[in-house]
């Protein structure tokens, strides 16, 4: 096996064993710890995260937590180029905002 494999199969975040997974735990808890201490309700801007993360880390039914995801998305038509925000908080089944920004080159 390549160490090119090796790094690879260690740095899958797919893979429940692998050790970016087993950092991911360890510096998620560390995060519990410290948003424990925060006073409730308590809303959290999640900038370039997944809801499959927070499904993963069992952290989408916190109680008086309400987590929005923020994602950029860069879509190219012809010579606009768009950057779509969508904003989606955790728990709703609907998408809360959308910004589209374009400009042309």
């Amino acid at each position: 096996m390549s160490i090119i494999n090796i790094l690879k199969k260690a740095a899958d975040n797919t893979k429940g064993n692998s050790p970016a997974t087993k950092l991911r735990i360890k510096r998620f808890l560390i995060f519990k710890s410290l948003i424990a201490l925060l006073p409730r309700p308590l809303s959290i801007l999640d900038i370039g995260g997944t809801q499959i993360v927070l499904e993963r880390m069992n952290f989408t039914e916190e109680p008086d937590v309400k987590i929005v995801l923020l994602n950029l998305f860069k879509v190219i038509y012809g010579v606009i180029k768009s950057v779509l925000i969508i904003s989606i908080t955790i728990g709703t089944p609907e998408i809360t905002s959308i910004c589209n920004m374009e400009r042309s080159d």
